[in-house]
């Protein structure tokens, strides 16, 4: 048989055990939703951060004058890529036809002289 004085400390425990798990329960409860208005208000403020990207990049700003001088300076260096490489195509072609020449100048001086 048990006594009793084990059945109401049983009973005790059970109700402490119970009230430990409920207070975690809503302790992670109250964590939860913690985290879901951090993360609606990270949401919100990127989504204002865009608007104001986009306001930056909208508006006439010096942001945009320097943009728009580095535009122009890639464009000038692609530009002068592209002449300098048809610069040495030139070239290549012209010490070809220059090689071929003084081959032919060099057979003729041979045989004439």
């Amino acid at each position: 048989s048990v006594s009793l004085s084990q059945l109401r400390a049983e009973l005790t425990a059970m109700e402490l055990r119970l009230v430990d798990r409920l207070n975690g329960a809503l302790a992670q409860k109250a964590d939860r939703i913690i985290q879901e208005q951090i993360s609606e208000r990270v949401n919100k403020n990127d989504a204002r951060l865009t608007i104001l990207e986009q306001r930056a990049v909208t508006q006439d700003s010096p942001i945009l004058g320097e943009i728009e001088e580095l535009r122009q300076a890639n464009l000038a260096l692609s530009e002068v890529g592209k002449y300098k490489r048809w610069l040495w195509a030139q070239t290549f072609a012209l010490a070809g036809i220059s090689i071929g020449i003084i081959a032919f100048l060099v057979d003729h001086m041979t045989l004439g002289g």
